[in-house]
């Protein structure tokens, strides 16, 4: 043990939840988020957007 402190939380292994738990703690339901609640974490997180990578050579 370092004593050092981090930011960083420990990382949820959320392939091994209950789907019902990752509702439950996402605060989601099966038939997805209501339209205020989406609008809500969009303006929080920002759009959904993947970083594009980069293309790999066929040689």
């Amino acid at each position: 043990m370092t004593g050092e402190i981090t930011d960083k939380a420990p990382q949820t292994t959320w392939y091994s939840l209950e789907s019902e738990v990752v509702l439950l703690r996402l605060s989601s339901c099966t038939n997805g988020l209501k339209m205020n609640a989406a609008h809500e974490r969009l303006i929080d997180d920002g759009p959904n957007r993947l970083t594009p990578s980069k293309l790999l050579s066929r040689a």
